[in-house]
């Protein structure tokens, strides 16, 4: 075990340059840390004795540590509390990373003896290890209200998710479903106390209603090409409109998924209204 220097425990301030000659050669960093801070605990008689670093920026590193051949740190701690890991072999980038405090919102903190990581993590560089896709992390300016930033690359534009009321989460951007079925549900959305869902929508986009304490009973799905298609009943409370045409309607008049009996047609020249009946049109005329 490393023995904490004497002149330690009485020191009211280290400089990152003493501490780091004395850790950089512990690959036990930690337990390094801890012993220093026991022992400056016990020496206090009331005094604030401690080890305190000071570095010109936030960002600056205050205390490192390496493994013997290393020649990048494989661990780094920033005066703002930041932690970085890094493989040691000369790689540019630390990660993944935690902050500590950002926008000033608790990260990460020691209760009572231990970590608590809290209200979320910070992985600059994707919790999929070092490349940085798939990666998320909180969205800048973004003060503790759970937000979650999608992109490529930390910095970069991506969809999210946001509360923008209390109990209301939206996305900000698309949100792409895909499923191994087109009839597969990815979609659904139903009341507090309902024992199925109310509404349901399936990767090829057919969506089913019902009361929620039963199977769905209505539906509208797209049947043909240009074709959307209920097989319920449909009720245009602010009314329907019709295809029209200037002359007698044929079958070409329509699209080939609409070519059925009970296609409807208005002829504005003559004045009638035209009905598909099996394979031909015929009209009543209009008073």
């Amino acid at each position: 075990m490393w023995t904490v220097p004497a002149s330690f425990t009485s020191a009211a301030i280290l400089t990152a340059a003493e501490l780091n000659a004395e850790v950089r050669d512990h690959a036990t960093w930690l337990k390094a840390a801890l012993d220093l801070l026991t022992a400056a605990t016990a020496a206090d008689s009331g005094d604030a004795t401690y080890v305190s670093i000071t570095r010109a920026t936030a960002d600056a590193t205050a205390l490192q540590s390496f493994v013997t051949g290393d020649s990048t740190a494989r661990f780094v701690l920033t005066a703002a509390g930041a932690l970085g890991w890094a493989p040691g072999d000369g790689s540019a980038v630390l990660g993944p990373t935690i902050e500590g405090i950002v926008n000033n919102c608790p990260i990460i903190q020691m209760l009572d003896g231990e970590f608590s990581l809290g209200p979320v993590i910070f992985p600059d560089d994707g919790l999929m290890g070092p490349s940085a896709t798939g990666g998320f992390w909180v969205a800048d300016g973004l003060v503790c209200d759970g937000s979650l930033q999608f992109a490529a690359n930390p910095g970069a534009s991506g969809p999210s998710f946001q509360q923008t009321a209390a109990g209301v989460l939206a996305m900000i951007g698309r949100l792409a479903h895909y499923a191994p079925n087109s009839t597969d549900v990815v979609d659904s959305s139903g009341a507090e106390g309902d024992t199925v869902s109310r509404w349901n929508r399936d990767a090829a986009g057919k969506m089913l209603w019902g009361s929620g304490g039963g199977a769905g009973d209505t539906n509208l799905y797209r049947s043909a090409a240009d074709t959307l298609k209920s097989d319920d009943g449909i009720w245009g409370a602010g009314g329907l409109i019709t295809k029209t045409k200037a002359g007698v309607p044929a079958d070409g008049d329509l699209v080939a998924g609409m070519q059925q009996s009970g296609a409807m047609i208005l002829d504005t020249t003559h004045g009638r209204i035209y009905f598909r009946v099996g394979s031909t049109w015929k009209y009543a005329a209009l008073t």
